[in-house]
């Protein structure tokens, strides 16, 4: 599944993706300010890429409403140099990411784009290189995870069946894609009636490949309070998903 490509040390833009209600938390503030040991979720994933040598910029979409929220949360926890601008979002996902992408595409810097879920606090150096550099003979790069369970598709009438599971996948993100692409994949008319649930979504559209790469199961994206409790877990057992060189106190 995954190539690796010897290439120069390339550098990223990253489109980081928080606008969203999170619903599915049932809680009363965006999940993407609730805490994990004390750190908002966010601001966990904002730290980790703002300390990769390969990340050149960061641009965070935010629901208008929270644009406050989110200065507070930098003010408290500490500011981030390679944010370099908060966009607000949309109604949907899909519009979140076109409107993080124009900023890209108006404002040229990095050859190489990701956009990301703020969910998902745990994306490590390892699988971004790894995305960055398969990006060299490929469109769009994706990392997705076996699916290990037994799948079952259920029809309106009830009635069940395997599907085979050696033919799906769970896909995560960054996803990553050449910032030439982004004009024609997601900013031309045609191809902003799509309301596609990921950006690979958008290249399938017009006929370029998906490259999958392997994913990183820690790699989750919060969206439950189960969740919560898992990251904290996670952050116990695994020395290397803490954030290095944090000098403040809330960081553990």
């Amino acid at each position: 599944m995954e190539k690796r490509y010897p290439t120069e040390k390339k550098q990223v833009d990253i489109v980081i993706l928080a606008a969203g209600k999170g619903s599915r938390m049932n809680a009363t503030r965006n999940k993407m300010f609730m805490e994990i040991n004390r750190v908002p979720v966010l601001y966990r994933t904002l730290y980790r890429l703002n300390g990769l040598e390969l990340i050149k910029r960061i641009i965070v979409v935010v629901r208008e409403k929270e644009t406050d929220d989110f200065r507070s949360m930098l003010q408290k926890y500490g500011e981030l140099k390679k944010i370099t601008k908060i966009i607000m979002g949309g109604d949907q996902r899909y519009d979140s990411v076109r409107n993080g992408l124009k900023y890209v595409y108006e404002n040229p810097c990095s050859d190489v784009v990701m956009t990301h879920d703020g969910a998902r606090p745990f994306v490590t150096e390892k699988l971004i290189q790894c995305l960055a550099d398969n990006t060299e003979e490929n469109r769009i790069v994706i990392p997705v995870l076996n699916v290990t369970e037994t799948v079952r598709q259920i029809d309106e009438h009830s009635v069940t069946q395997v599907l085979n599971r050696d033919q799906i996948f769970l896909t995560q993100t960054p996803q990553a894609f050449r910032a030439a692409d982004i004009k024609r994949c997601f900013l031309v008319e045609e191809q902003r009636q799509l309301n596609a649930t990921d950006e690979a979504g958008y290249f399938e559209q017009l006929g370029y490949p998906v490259v999958p790469v392997a994913g990183e199961k820690w790699n989750i994206k919060v969206t439950t309070q189960e969740d919560l409790s898992w990251s904290e877990f996670l952050l116990n057992k695994y020395e290397e998903l803490l954030l290095d060189a944090f000098d403040g106190q809330y960081v553990t």
